[in-house]
């Protein structure tokens, strides 16, 4: 039977360098969250509508920032408009991805919690961080029905071997040398999984539910209306509002698909109720050297 599984990270929102609008490839040891603009896809009145988005997510690669007005609250301190050059060594892996097809997610907390290897199908992943003792959303995750297997030795057939952003955010970082060697990444020769989250154009078959990120339509001429605190996301009995950090659900009780489905349909309510949208895909940021962006961030997309 299916899980709700409540997954805490810091939320730490990254800062550029003094004197640079580039933020290099995060080589901590501690996920971050940017708030990001990308265009994609959201849902209005039962349909996939296409835009340009902005939304709270991972990516540890590089991003060229735009300073943002100062709000009060846990609002966004810089736009990050994501790239990927390859010419820098990889560090920290993107994961959940929540860019491409579908929403991916394949081996953070896996070691420690070796219940993530084997969800069930229509669990579900809310992956966030603890505010001043409230949980934040950023991404709900509906698990598949099958996961891949995978190890050291599979990793790299996860992609059919190519060298996407994907690849290089995501798988190539947990294999890399420089990677292991600054954050002591640890990828025994054990099993992990590999999930592909439920899509829109598959929630006909998963009782209408899906995979999805609060977001905002991007405006360029008024950046205060494209941004969002990442919305609060109340469940008793399931969400807890103390822990701050690792997993809770993993281990604990299983829900049936009507118990399931009413989780998710309050979510959802919470997140509309802030006036926010439900993205449900988004494109992979281009490959490019930061040398032909640096000088012109808005020449990667919207």
């Amino acid at each position: 039977m299916p899980r709700i599984i409540q997954f805490l990270h810091p939320g730490l929102e990254p800062v550029p360098p003094s004197n640079s609008n580039i933020i290099p490839w995060n080589c901590t040891k501690a996920h971050k969250r940017k708030f990001l603009v990308s265009p994609g896809k959201y849902v209005s009145k039962g349909e996939e509508k296409e835009a340009c988005l902005t939304f709270w997510g991972e990516w540890e690669p590089q991003s060229c920032v735009e300073r943002l007005p100062n709000l009060v609250g846990n609002f966004p301190k810089y736009l990050n408009r994501p790239f990927l050059d390859t010419n820098e060594k990889c560090c920290q892996n993107t994961d959940p991805n929540v860019f491409g097809e579908f929403f991916q997610y394949m081996v953070c907390g896996q070691k420690k919690y070796q219940g993530l290897r084997n969800l069930e199908p229509n669990s579900l992943i809310l992956f966030g961080s603890n505010k001043a003792g409230n949980f934040i959303l950023d991404t709900l995750f509906v698990v598949p029905e099958n996961g891949t297997a995978y190890n050291r030795e599979t990793i790299e057939t996860l992609n059919d071997k190519k060298k996407n952003a994907f690849y290089h955010a995501s798988i190539h970082p947990l294999i890399c040398e420089n990677s292991c060697v600054e954050i002591n990444c640890d990828l025994i020769n054990d099993c992990y999984k590999h999930y592909k989250g439920i899509t829109f154009r598959d929630k006909k078959s998963h009782h209408d539910i899906f995979s999805f990120v609060p977001s905002l339509k991007f405006n360029n001429e008024n950046l205060e209306e494209s941004m969002f605190e990442r919305p609060i996301i109340t469940l008793p009995g399931i969400i807890s509002n103390g822990q701050r950090q690792g997993i809770n659900g993993q281990g604990g009780r299983n829900y049936t698909t009507v118990e399931i489905v009413d989780t998710w349909n309050k979510i959802v309510k919470q997140v509309e109720d802030k006036g926010l949208l439900l993205a449900t895909q988004f494109t992979e940021p281009p490959m490019i050297s930061k040398e032909e962006v640096i000088n012109n961030c808005k020449k990667l997309n919207c």
